[in-house]
């Protein structure tokens, strides 16, 4: 693998790759490596239904709001 090496730097990527916002030459990396390790295989399963529900959240419902801890940002699901 190129620059992922062992799992735990790979586990990184998974996200990314099911996100389908992984470079070109990254993708190939991990498809190699998904192939061959079941356990990294199982985290990209169980992540699966991620891109669905990540789709349902309005882009209006998140941002930079005045009352989220230290100015971060605050997903607001179903209202509120």
């Amino acid at each position: 693998m190129t620059r992922y090496g062992p799992c735990g730097d790979l586990r990184y990527a998974i996200a990314v790759y099911l996100l389908g916002a992984i470079e070109p030459a990254d993708r190939a990396a991990v498809v190699s490596h998904l192939s061959s390790c079941p356990r990294c295989a199982a985290e990209l399963a169980g992540l699966a239904g991620l891109p669905r529900l990540l789709r349902k959240v309005p882009p209006a419902a998140s941002g930079p709001r005045a009352d989220a801890p230290s100015g971060g940002t605050v997903v607001v699901l179903g209202g509120g």
